[in-house]
């Protein structure tokens, strides 16, 4: 929830996070089974890595940037164990993300990684195509208005409970456009401006 018209959804003003397993990532290409989730939506994003440890309060954008080893693409599939969790009648709240893991299924992220000298995470644009088709387009500045501010906000929320980020830790930043529902057959392809391509194939 790091995009206004999410957070105007389920009447917040912040984002919320959860931890990223690492059974749950998967390498560009890679084949996912739908019956390996509940009621799976695909969103794609910027995700970055850590190259140092980086700690709150008081962190700071350029904090955040000169921790960050290397920007990259991703798409994840958000899926939730709460029934009807389209936010029917505004139903599904902030507290219930939290205790649905924020709705984290599995991400899978492209190897490729860019140096932030190198872009503006701002302006990344992309594009999501399912089959070939245009599903949906967005911009890195969905993302808090700028994805590095992710990364700030999480160290500053996580220092309030005496815990980092650690490099080589994985950082997903949220989607920056809707959730798209996924079926089995299904291809999709996340293409960023600068960053590449990112590529998953849902089976049976």
């Amino acid at each position: 929830m790091t995009s206004k018209p999410m957070q105007r959804m389920f009447g917040v003003d912040s984002p919320d996070f959860a931890l990223v397993f690492e059974s749950t990532v998967y390498p560009d290409g890679t084949e996912i089974s739908a019956g390996a989730f509940i009621q799976p939506k695909i969103e794609a994003g910027i995700v970055f890595v850590m190259g140092s440890r980086l700690r709150g309060p008081g962190v700071t954008a350029a904090d955040a940037r000169a921790a960050v080893a290397g920007v990259g693409a991703s798409v994840e599939i958000v899926d939730s164990r709460i029934v009807d969790w389209r936010i029917v009648d505004w139903r599904i709240k902030l507290a219930d993300t939290v205790a649905d893991l924020a709705s984290s299924g599995a991400v899978a992220r492209s190897n490729r990684l860019v140096s932030l000298s190198d872009v503006d995470t701002r302006l990344v644009g992309m594009v999501l195509s399912r089959n070939g088709e245009l599903v949906d387009t967005g911009a890195g500045a969905a993302a808090l208005g700028d994805p590095v501010d992710v990364v700030a906000w999480l160290a500053d929320t996580l220092g309030d409970s005496g815990v980092a980020l650690e490099p080589g830790q994985l950082i997903m930043t949220g989607a920056l456009h809707s959730a798209v529902p996924m079926a089995a057959g299904e291809t999709y392809v996340a293409g960023f401006d600068r960053l590449g391509s990112i590529t998953v194939h849902i089976v049976d």
